[in-house]
């Protein structure tokens, strides 16, 4: 890898080209008048010149930071850093106060026949990995679809008929905290509801617009992993500008007799007849760029 350090004063601009990163410092003839020091390719991070003699054109040294110290990547995945839960509700009072978080599975969808399911997942990640004040370059999140219920009728007895046509899922940034152990379709954690059930209030809730959208989906989207770029969300959590609640999917409607449900693996998923089990729990990817570096 090769990079250029400038040093600019009134006698002009001398240059310096690094092709080994295991250097630390370069000699370099300094010009008069040293301005701010500009730097190109990554790895010249947080130059510092020291002149033999201010004010002349002498030999002097640019100390570099190495890449290694200024730019990282984590990968959260499991559920020491991951928290996620299922909100299911429907035309039964039960199922709108039944906990299911951790779950090893999280839904998103809704159908329609002589029950009606509205269900909704919730995830968030421990960003406490991330320097504060960092960059975020990406941030991908990958789940894998293990299974669907979706059906086009008429009258159907249960999850089967599949439906060709496609539908996306939304990511919405939530607005509240929420604990994964006590938060159901109508509650955000015991004893504290949602705004409105399902965490639908766009005004306390959940924010109207999405932060990613997972979108071509149907049926045959089981059995395969899916991802969604969540930089500029990751970003807000880690400048503080919103604090991390996490986000909430969101599926499409469904008429009478219809039925659209994805169902992903969470964060507790495990099996013994499963090598990569583990493999196929929510996972977010995170590269970014120290504070003070370019």
């Amino acid at each position: 890898m090769r990079g250029r350090v400038e040093v600019t004063g009134a006698g002009g601009t001398v240059e310096a080209v690094v092709n080994s990163w295991t250097d630390t410092t370069i000699e370099l003839a300094l010009p008069d008048d040293i301005d701010p020091i500009r730097t190109e390719g990554a790895p010249h991070l947080r130059v510092r010149v020291i002149p033999s003699r201010p004010g002349a054109a002498s030999v002097g040294h640019a100390r570099l930071q190495r890449a290694e110290d200024c730019e990282g990547e984590v990968v959260l995945s499991g559920p020491d850093v991951t928290d996620d839960a299922l909100m299911k509700g429907s035309n039964n009072a039960q199922d709108n106060n039944q906990r299911n978080g951790p779950s090893a599975h999280m839904q998103v969808g809704a159908l329609q026949w002589s029950a009606f399911w509205r269900v909704r997942s919730l995830l968030r990640f421990d960003l406490s990995a991330i320097p504060e004040g960092a960059r975020v370059d990406s941030a991908e999140l990958r789940v894998f679809a293990h299974d669907e219920c979706s059906s086009t009728g008429p009258r159907p007895d249960n999850c089967g008929t599949l439906d060709p046509q496609t539908w996306q899922l939304t990511l919405h940034t939530l607005r509240r905290p929420w604990i994964e152990a006590e938060v159901t379709h109508n509650e955000a954690s015991a004893g504290v509801p949602w705004a409105r059930p399902g965490a639908a209030d766009t005004n306390q809730d959940a924010f109207p617009e999405p932060a990613a959208v997972l979108d071509g989906l149907n049926s045959t989207a089981v059995g395969t992993f899916q991802t969604v770029d969540l930089t500029g969300s990751v970003q807000r959590f880690v400048d503080g500008e919103l604090p991390n609640h996490g986000w909430v999917f969101v599926g499409p409607e469904v008429a009478h007799y219809r039925g659209r449900i994805l169902l992903f693996w969470g964060s507790e998923f495990t099996s013994p007849d499963d090598p990569e089990a583990e493999a196929k729990r929510p996972q977010l990817s995170i590269r970014y760029t120290r504070e003070g570096c370019q």
